[in-house]
């Protein structure tokens, strides 16, 4: 029997495991104190690797929830996470979406912690640098 129309999809696995993310809109309301107030400045940031994203399945860019931090009306990114983003094996065989989902994995080098977790209470640590690096070697 097929399903119905107009059920809502459940989410992917991939999804479930990056969690929440924000959409360039989001970002252009949230982020207009920090230089980002407009779409192109927030797409150069998400090219240049300043911004956590990656673009959906149908062409949309998204942004992890985890790599912000709201206070009161805005959010400001979170460096280090950032800073860990430019660090992963982005010309390897993971895509974008796959290197999200692993900064928000738990991983027992970590204190059965995800990176992104991790780094909010540890910044970034001797740790991290090591799961990092063990990533690197696997897809390189």
């Amino acid at each position: 029997m097929p399903s119905d129309p107009a059920a809502p999809a459940s989410p992917s696995p991939i999804a479930l495991r990056i969690g929440s993310v924000y959409t360039v809109d989001d970002l252009v309301s949230w982020l207009r104190h920090s230089g980002l107030g407009d779409a192109a400045s927030v797409l150069h940031a998400a090219a240049e690797r300043q911004l956590v994203g990656f673009l959906t399945t149908d062409g949309q860019w998204a942004f992890p929830e985890w790599s912000f931090e709201r206070a009161d009306s805005h959010l400001t990114v979170r460096e280090e996470v950032a800073e860990l983003w430019r660090e992963l094996p982005h010309d390897g065989f993971l895509t974008d979406s796959d290197l999200c989902a692993w900064m928000n994995t738990r991983l027992v080098g970590l204190d059965n912690m995800a990176p992104a977790t991790y780094m909010s209470l540890h910044g970034i640590q001797s740790q991290v640098r090591s799961a990092v690096r063990r990533l690197n070697a696997r897809v390189r």
